[in-house]
């Protein structure tokens, strides 16, 4: 690890988790739309889902 947060990941994550139907191809034709992306940080903007009832209350704060 380079000790660098590499936002293009989580924004490829992002479109995963978000379009889990899109292909990317593999071919790198996004890298540029994802890099745009990862600037935008949608990730902090996105409602979070509710927090599982499972989950122990010292972690749902």
């Amino acid at each position: 690890m380079t000790g660098h947060q590499d936002e293009g990941l989580l924004a490829y994550c992002y479109v995963c988790q978000r379009r889990p139907a899109f292909d990317f191809g593999g071919t790198g034709l996004y890298d540029e739309d994802i890099q745009e992306l990862a600037s935008q940080h949608p990730w902090n903007c996105s409602s979070l889902p509710p927090v599982p009832g499972w989950l122990p209350a010292a972690y749902k704060l």
